[in-house]
């Protein structure tokens, strides 16, 4: 007897075809509609996160809408007339423990009424399909997904076999848990017997086990050689659930924000007033968070719970999964069909008049005490609620308490006597810090840093920026601000980054009171003729950055950056609306930019700016590189002198050098070798902010660029934040200081701005302002060889320590020279007329230096200056930033 004719091909059935003998029919009960994209238009959802594109497909019910993308990815998701904050729900199939790479080889509707979206995708480097079916049940998108083995062209390789039977494969005695799946083989009557081809062009497979050992016969039944089975590869199905770089909500755990695998009910988000929820609808879900790559990006939630053998010609079981959305992750979960299986129960929240409140709820352990937690639920009093709502909990016992950013949640209490609680019972409890920061005695943004003393910790204003705060940091574009704060003792930092004075002060604050701080700051790094830009910025226009623009605006002017490039990732974002809304027009330049963020091949990320507003982002899936930089070239407004920037280029499958294996020490060797490198890019991104505190990374990429330029390309350096929020990565660490004209924000020009930076004017600072002459000329610009007068200028704010000056000559350092540290202040009056308060006696002044050197110069040779300090910068939110700037070069003619 043969085994089992493999089913067709899954992929030639048209949707109304009898489907293989595997059971692949699309799910019963579908409702809504699927219909094809044919512009952004259609989709009834707002908000930059909104990624529906042409070809892809819409699914609407009721007030629900979710768009499936032509990679069939779940990309957008939520109520009719409401903001998508969804990054991508993707189904996957793991081999081992990887997901291999995948192409979506089908999609379509089927199904009664066409409710059904099913996407055909095909595993490279393995016979597998993953098919998926996406529909509405009631207001929860439902994602149901199968593994199906693609039958082979030519008859099972003996050398699958053996001279025994492996019970691991075996037949169904030895692994009852196989013998319902079609397809993997089954005992033959005839032993002796190869089987048939199925491939009657190819030529006949040698009979099993030549040898002539026998095969372990099976207790059930007769032998059953292991060369007669179709080949299985084993499969975990899954999903990949990307939030939008928000921490993801594991119940029974809390917010995942370090690596593990954790078994939940249930994974969710909230961000930015809209929250969603994911479960199994077989059971518990299985979770792995990967390690933290870089601070401030959370790791997305990879699930999978089974390993299942799948088939050549049959198909592993379902797995099904349920989303839900709504204002909180507690509203959202329990829509979920797996939480509301056994009943739920409703009953009234107390509503706080606080940002971000909410109540956070726990199941009751054994003894009726607070226990697993559950999800919080959105607490905070807005317009029309009152001062209570109700919420739906499931059947059982639960805890609840209230919470707030900047407070002490209230104590726990049994979510049945909630109602019958006084409610300042239930409250949380929190001070208040009240600041005012001026310079010359007027009000200016300025940055605010709380870190808890004596074993208060640091408050938690929420991840993501509102109102101007986000962690322990407070970005007050007007000066002033009034925020809550736990009762404790803090140290007050105030500053408006590297040109200013640090005010610092320790205050105690109590419970219900008031605790006051008044800063005077001044600008003690005279910057005139530069003005301060990060070209390397993101917002929410960014899938993994879960920022408004209006915060990264009071970021970033907060911080003291006067020019801002927006460089969402492959989107083009305009900052002037937000900066005219806000009235900060004086203080912030914008500027329009993209993130060319290439897949399918990848080579890396690259800033292309300024561009039109509103102008479509450039090509970024399928491209070289040379054909990324050719259309740069042609965009509106400038055109040929538009900028083009290699992005942190030593950041592995992102960073252009690693893709293409640059060799630093033989740079014309590997153009050789690598035909595929455009070298045509103006600038290189040499300190990116990931890297503020690991400056052996940031010199690494000097290197680099030190033997691209002896290589003769002159390559303008830069140091961007890469800030994706507004406290992780702080906007403006590092930054540029550019040389203009003009060096108010308000008067920027523009296409000035554009050539000083093509010509090299740059100077790259995390805290000293450093600046370089050689024979009378500047960076970017050429001296004769020869003998050159060598002069070094350095400029720092107390707080930023600067011990010594370096003069490199084509990667070499040639001179140094140690910096003492500045006397401290003697007492000094205000006289009349002062724009300035008076000087405490003792207090730290700014660092000014001068260095000098004569050096003999050649043709070819260029330099630079570094200037470095070893006391670490503490008014920044990460621990252990060296100060650290270097100039571009001056070039020897």
């Amino acid at each position: 007897m043969a085994p089992p004719a493999p089913p067709p091909e899954l992929l030639e059935l048209p949707p109304e075809a009898e489907l293989p003998e595997v059971e692949l029919a699309p799910p019963a009960g579908a409702e809504g509609r699927v219909a094809e994209i044919r512009g952004r238009e259609e989709v009834p959802l707002t908000g930059p996160r909104v990624d529906a594109a042409p070809g892809d497909w819409m699914l609407a019910h009721g007030d629900r809408v979710a768009v499936v993308s032509a990679r069939g990815d779940v990309v957008d998701f939520g109520v009719v007339g409401g903001r998508d904050e969804l990054g991508a729900v993707r189904p996957l199939m793991h081999v081992a423990l990887s997901a291999p790479a995948d192409d979506v080889l089908h999609i379509e509707p089927v199904g009664a009424g066409g409710r059904v979206l099913r996407v055909v995708r095909a595993a490279r480097g393995y016979p597998l399909r993953l098919v998926s079916w996406i529909y509405f049940a009631g207001t929860t998108l439902r994602i149901e997904s199968a593994a199906v083995g693609v039958p082979p062209a030519e008859a099972p390789d003996p050398n699958l076999g053996g001279e025994a039977v492996n019970p691991n494969l075996g037949g169904e005695a030895a692994n009852p848990n196989l013998a319902a799946i079609p397809n993997l083989g089954a005992p033959a009557p005839n032993p002796g017997a190869a089987p048939a081809n199925p491939n009657p062009g190819a030529p006949a497979p040698p009979a099993p086990n030549p040898g002539g050992t026998p095969a372990t016969p099976n207790p059930g039944g007769a032998p059953a050689p292991a060369a007669r089975r179709w080949p299985a590869v084993a499969a975990t199905l899954g999903e990949r659930a990307g939030w939008g770089n928000v921490p993801t909500w594991v119940e029974g755990h809390g917010f995942a924000t370090t690596p593990g695998r954790f078994t939940t009910a249930f994974l969710a988000r909230e961000s930015s007033g809209v929250a969603y929820a994911l479960c199994s609808l077989g059971g518990p879900l299985r979770a792995t968070f990967g390690p933290q790559v870089l601070s401030g990006f959370f790791e997305s939630a990879v699930t999978g719970e089974a390993v299942e053998l799948v088939p050549y010609g049959g198909a592993s079981s379902r797995r099904a999964i349920a989303l839900a959305t709504a204002p909180s992750a507690g509203d959202a979960a329990v829509q979920l069909p797996c939480l509301r299986a056994g009943g739920v129960t409703r009953l009234p929240l107390p509503l706080l008049a606080a940002r971000g409140a909410h109540a956070e709820t726990a199941r009751c352990d054994p003894a009726g005490r607070p226990g697993r937690i559950f999800a919080h639920f959105a607490a905070a009093q807005a317009p029309g609620l009152g001062d209570r709502r109700e919420i739906e909990l499931p059947h059982g016992c639960f805890h609840v308490r209230l919470g707030a950013p900047g407070f002490v949640p209230g104590p726990w209490t049994r979510a049945d006597t909630l109602a019958a609680q006084p409610r300042e019972a239930i409250l949380p409890t929190a001070g208040r810090l009240r600041f005012r920061v001026t310079e010359a005695g007027r009000p200016v943004p300025a940055r605010v840093l709380v870190r808890g003393l004596g074993g208060t910790p640091d408050p938690h204003w929420g991840d993501d920026a509102a109102g101007g705060l986000a962690l322990n940091v407070a970005h007050a574009d007007r000066g002033e601000g009034d925020v809550p704060l736990p009762p404790g003792r803090y140290r007050v930092s105030v500053g408006r980054g590297f040109e200013y004075t640090v005010h610092e002060q320790e205050i105690t604050v109590a419970a219900g009171q008031t605790a006051e701080v008044r800063a005077a700051i001044a600008r003690v790094v005279d910057t005139a003729g530069w003005i301060a830009a990060d070209l390397h910025l993101h917002a929410e226009p960014s899938p993994d950055a879960p920022t408004r623009l209006a915060e990264r605006v009071r970021s970033l002017v907060a911080a003291g950056v006067e020019v801002a490039v927006a460089t969402d990732h492959n989107a083009v974002t305009d900052y002037g609306p937000a900066i005219r809304e806000l009235g900060l027009g004086a203080a912030i330049a914008g500027m329009v930019g993209d993130e060319v963020t290439t897949r399918d091949p990848y080579w890396g990320h690259f800033n292309v700016f300024p561009l039109a507003p509103k102008d479509p982002p450039l090509a970024h899936a399928g491209v070289l590189p040379a054909e990324i930089f050719a259309e740069a070239r042609r965009r509106k407004p400038y055109g040929e002198r538009t900028l083009i920037q290699v992005n942190h280029p030593r950041m592995g499958d992102i960073g252009y050098f690693d893709l293409l294996r640059l060799d630093a020490a033989d740079v014309p060797g590997w153009l050789r070798r690598a035909p595929i490198a455009d070298m045509s890019f103006d600038a290189l991104e040499v300190f990116n902010g990931d890297h503020y505190d690991q400056l052996h990374r940031v010199e690494a990429v000097m290197r680099d660029w030190f033997a691209l330029l002896n290589a003769g390309f002159r390559v303008v350096a830069t140091g961007n934040s890469d800030s994706h929020r507004v406290a992780f990565q702080e906007p403006g660490t590092p930054r540029n200081l550019v040389q203009v004209p003009a060096d108010a924000p308000g008067r920027l020009d523009e296409r000035a701005f554009v050539e000083a930076v093509r010509a090299g004017k740059v100077v790259v600072s995390s805290g000293p302002f450093v600046r370089l002459t050689v024979a009378g000329k500047g960076i970017g610009e050429s001296v004769p060889e020869g003998d050159a007068e060598i002069e070094i200028r350095v400029d720092a704010p107390p707080w930023v320590d600067v011990d010594r000056v370096e003069l490199v000559r084509r990667g070499d350092v040639i001179f140094r020279a140690a910096v003492r540290p500045p006397e401290p202040a003697t007492a000094a009056a205000a006289g009349a007329g002062a724009t300035r308060p008076p000087r405490p006696a003792g207090a730290p002044r700014a660092t000014r230096v001068t260095e000098r050197t004569r050096q003999t110069l050649r043709k070819g040779d260029w330099v630079i200056a570094i200037a470095r300090g070893s006391r670490p910068m503490d008014h920044l939110h990460r621990p252990g930033a060296l100060p650290f700037a270097f100039t571009n070069p001056v070039f020897v003619r």
